[in-house]
């Protein structure tokens, strides 16, 4: 998983937006360029002041030996449309006295997006140049500015919203006193309200009843960022904490249709690449993402997650192991399937019912998987069962459809 430069869970919601937004230039970048970029960033002095102007900002980078070198960098100024986007989202849409008071939060942010405004440019309208004789691109120059640039973002939002063509008033510093800003009620309550250790000695009050359980759960939405932090990656901010509540909630939702349909909970696979196809369950748009952390095709990923639901981690195994069974287990097996379905094929641990286009597949953990067949292809059609003519009986019908996935 490729790693964030200048993100950083303690910017601003629009700092750690414009970081993520410049990740792929710097991890483009020639790694000694980058550490040296980043250096002189992080010291005072090399670096003028930046001047924001319609789609760029613009500043000077003393060199190593002598001079300064222009750096320009282009983020791509408002057009009509997105001026009238802009517009919206200030008036109708009410985040008119938020900018006023430089509040841009991550709300904020999304409903610009939204509303075809980004503050935040995309990575295909962001350029930059040097007039440093250095070849390479990114030079350490071009990183240095972008990561200076983000800190002055942090600082100060407003100086993205001038480069971007917005007329915008500079926003005031957070203020170093915790009580500024109060009204005279609220500061007496912070200086004579209880302390911490007090407050948590409290005994809780009882909690409200419980809601009652939907008929219908509708699934939660997805993010299209990383999927699972601690699982996918190592980063963790405010964006993977809300990213962890979505999970939650999709949790929830499997529990309950589980509940609802009385089929058994799976736990969540120790794997990764299995891990990565209950997550492909339900995230169809990430299928072409997960497929890659599996090491397989989007389409074997769309079984690998089919086979989860029905079967869990051992559903997967069942999928793909081809074993030799016992030979008293294979006579049973023969016996039983033959007197109830007729003609039966047998391949190793699979055995194929023709006429009823069914195939039954013999796990490792003993349990029998039923399977059905899509044009040329078999796929996990219902929940395994102890008994062979069990999960034969309990197989979906009509099959069970694909995963609503478009692969590019």
């Amino acid at each position: 998983m490729k790693r964030a430069v200048l993100a950083d869970s303690s910017q601003t919601a629009l700092a750690n937006r414009l970081a993520k937004a410049l990740n792929p230039i710097l991890l483009d970048a020639d790694p000694g360029r980058l550490q040296r970029g980043l250096k002189i960033a992080g010291e005072s002095g090399w670096i003028d002041d930046f001047e924001p102007d319609a789609g760029s900002v613009h500043t000077f980078v003393a060199g190593s030996r002598s001079g300064r070198y222009s750096v320009r960098i282009d983020l791509g100024e408002f057009g009509p449309a997105e001026s009238a986007a802009w517009e919206l989202v200030t008036g109708p849409m009410g985040y008119g006295p938020d900018i006023e008071a430089g509040r841009i939060d991550r709300d904020l942010l999304d409903c610009a997006e939204d509303t075809g405004c980004p503050i935040v440019p995309h990575i295909e309208d962001i350029d930059a140049e040097c007039e440093c004789p250095d070849p390479a691109w990114p030079c350490k120059h071009i990183i240095a500015v972008l990561a200076g640039f983000v800190a002055e973002v942090d600082r100060d939002g407003s100086i993205l919203l001038r480069a971007r063509g917005v007329d915008a008033p500079r926003f005031d510093p957070v203020p170093a006193d915790p009580t500024a800003g109060r009204s005279l009620w609220t500061e007496g309550l912070f200086d004579s309200g209880p302390t911490p250790a007090e407050a948590f000695a409290r005994e809780p009050g009882p909690l409200p009843e419980a809601p009652p359980v939907p008929s219908e759960p509708m699934p939660p939405c997805f993010h299209e960022d990383e999927y699972d932090p601690g699982r996918f990656t190592a980063d963790m901010d405010a964006d993977m904490l809300d990213l962890q509540a979505a999970i939650a909630a999709n949790s929830a939702f499997v529990t309950l249709d589980r509940l609802a349909s009385g089929r058994p909970l799976h736990p969540r696979p120790a794997d990764l690449h299995a891990d990565a196809a209950r997550v492909a369950l339900f995230a169809h748009e990430l299928v072409p993402e997960l497929a890659e952390i599996a090491g397989c095709s989007p389409l074997a990923l769309e079984d690998r997650a089919l086979a989860w639901l029905h079967g869990g981690e051992p559903g997967i195994a069942a999928l793909n192991e081809e074993f030799q069974p016992e030979p008293e287990v294979r006579a049973a097996a023969d016996a039983a399937l033959k007197s109830r379905f007729g003609t039966v094929t047998r391949r190793k641990n699979r055995w194929t019912l023709a006429a009823e286009q069914r195939q039954l597949r013999l796990g490792r953990d003993g349990q029998w998987y039923p399977y059905a067949k899509q044009g040329s292809r078999w796929l996990p059609d219902g929940p395994p069962a102890a008994d062979s003519l069990a999960a034969a009986d309990t197989a979906d019908h009509p099959p069970a459809a694909r995963l609503d996935h478009e692969t590019p």
